[in-house]
């Protein structure tokens, strides 16, 4: 169910005893993403065309935006906070190893992150710590800040995704990520913007459609 990988030389090194190695965001070749549509209702307004609201002809695909990824990272490894940029919920399946994430508890449905560049202060928050064993999946809604530590070398796939039920965070994390750029996040898609915008104008329609 992996599909195809596409992958550094380097990723031989995950096997070297002592190697230090933390790769993010490594591309699928077939873009597989099936773990993404149970929480994924955008994804028709994106990339079909509709009678029912304007047509944007992109090149733009999920596939090409980092919708599809493999992480690979050896023992003790870590990512330090961050909250994943362009509005994007996230999903990770663990393939093998283990993984810790120390996942932000919101405050009345709303993260913490930082506005107009003020200090983000990790030790103040509140965390909920997740271990991620082989054959399970973690889910994490946007604007969610977390930390993540290898606890055994470990090998995922991942991916993101748009929700409607979750746009309001997404609105939250990509204004933070305005103001706050790679302060508070750890990777960019630059052009995910119009895909977002995509997803809105359906949401739109389909609201329009029902009070006809």
């Amino acid at each position: 169910h992996l599909g195809t990988i596409d992958i550094p030389e380097g990723m031989k090194d995950l096997l070297v005893p002592d190697m230090n190695a933390n790769w993010l965001s490594i591309p699928t070749a077939d873009g597989s993403r099936e773990r993404a549509t149970l929480f994924d209702d955008t994804a028709q307004f994106m990339l079909a065309p509709r009678a029912d609201s304007t047509l944007w002809e992109s090149e733009i695909s999920q596939k090409d935006q980092g919708f599809s990824w493999m992480l690979g990272s050896t023992t003790g490894t870590y990512s330090p906070g961050h909250s994943d940029s362009s509005g994007f919920g996230t999903y990770v399946h663990q393939e093998a190893g283990i993984k810790l994430f120390l996942v932000q508890n919101m405050v009345n449905g709303v993260p913490t992150l930082p506005r107009c560049r003020e200090n983000w202060n990790l030790k103040a928050c509140e965390w909920t710590p997740v271990l991620l064993y082989p054959g399970e999946t973690l889910y994490l809604r946007p604007a969610t800040p977390h930390i993540v530590i290898t606890i055994a070398t470990s090998v995922c796939q991942g991916g993101h995704f748009f929700n409607y039920d979750t746009l309001r965070l997404s609105f939250i994390g990509i204004v933070a990520e305005h103001f706050n750029g790679s302060n508070i996040t750890n990777a960019g898609h630059p052009n995910v913007g119009l895909l977002f915008l995509k997803a809105v104008d359906g949401l739109m329609a389909s609201l329009e459609a029902l009070s006809e």
